[in-house]
């Protein structure tokens, strides 16, 4: 999947080199979404509804896991091996797999009434609707500020440069966006010199002979040059 262009903003080559203000945007991105979702909740039939319910569904059941996964398995295992004891980061890590848990299961309960209203329909429990929203939404809230606040300014005090790089060529990967340093690591070697080219193109003419020619040559000349006796 390529996130280069997403409804809810999209992520550029160049935000992989710095992989906690990405996780920033995304987390920005997220609140965002909390607000459209919960206008969405208030007029599920307003103008623009389906448009709306349809980009939200998608950022719920394609991008949102992946950010999820992100910080699971790509991001919080560097940062728990820089922690220090007195971060307590451990005990972050429960709270924040509790949270993503919650998460994941109230966003796939909002995926019925969401599919509805993007069909131009009502959804099946308005009210039920409006209740599981406001409560995604403030679990959300609470979640990323929180996040935001502690594990990301953890993150910026205790992350090396060697592992930012490293998250960001994981995110990269997972993302299916090119990582910029890929880019130019193919320029650098489209422009490497070449020895042997050089050493062909500077010799006098009438010798720039390829390998393959001066074996051929050798061969010819042992099995035809031979002198009679």
């Amino acid at each position: 999947m390529n996130l280069t262009s997403e409804p809810w903003g999209s992520i550029e080559p160049s935000d992989l080199l710095d992989p906690i203000g990405l996780l920033t945007d995304e987390h920005d991105r997220q609140l965002a979404l909390g607000e459209a979702l919960t206008r969405l909740a208030d007029e599920p039939q307003g103008a623009g509804a389906a448009r709306t319910a349809e980009a939200i569904l998608g950022y719920l059941e394609r991008r949102l896991p992946l950010h999820v996964a992100a910080e699971i398995e790509d991001f919080y295992p560097l940062l728990q091996g820089r922690a220090e004891y007195s971060d307590e980061f451990e005990q972050f890590l429960v709270a924040m797999r509790e949270e993503h848990d919650a998460d994941g299961t109230i966003a796939q309960e909002l995926a019925e009434p969401l599919r509805a209203i993007a069909s131009g329909k009502s959804p099946p429990d308005a009210g039920q609707f409006q209740t599981r929203v406001r409560r995604f939404t403030a679990l959300q809230r609470r979640h990323l500020l929180w996040e935001n606040q502690t594990i990301l300014g953890l993150a910026r005090k205790r992350l090396e440069p060697e592992d930012l790089a490293r998250i960001g060529w994981k995110l990269a990967a997972r993302y299916g966006v090119p990582h910029p340093e890929a880019a130019r690591a193919q320029t650098a070697d489209s422009q490497a010199p070449n020895p042997a080219a050089n050493r062909a193109a500077s010799a006098p003419d009438g010798k720039r002979k390829s390998a393959g020619e001066t074996a051929f040559g050798r061969l010819t000349s042992r099995v035809f040059g031979r002198k009679k006796k």
